[in-house]
């Protein structure tokens, strides 16, 4: 079995309410969905720092893009 532990925090009248709602959508238990969206948040947002870092770690090493070729390949992308 799965080790457990209790978080407890405040929110807004309307993120319970919304909660709330899901939960009932999804015949689920409200802790179910808030560990489901903690998870999801918690994949992004390391999946977004650790790509920053990169981005960091590229450009001190000097490898860069140039202005231009991003602007043209990204009106290349705008037009297709």
């Amino acid at each position: 079995m799965i080790k457990t532990v209790s978080i407890g925090t405040r929110v807004t009248a309307d993120v319970d309410a919304e909660l709330s709602k899901i939960a009932a959508m999804l015949a689920r238990p409200k802790a179910w969905v808030i560990e489901q969206a903690l998870k999801e948040y918690l994949c992004h947002e390391k999946h977004f720092i650790e790509a920053v870092a990169q981005g960091i770690e590229e450009a001190d090493q000097g490898k860069l893009i140039p202005h231009s070729q991003v602007m043209r390949e990204l009106h290349n992308k705008i037009k297709n």
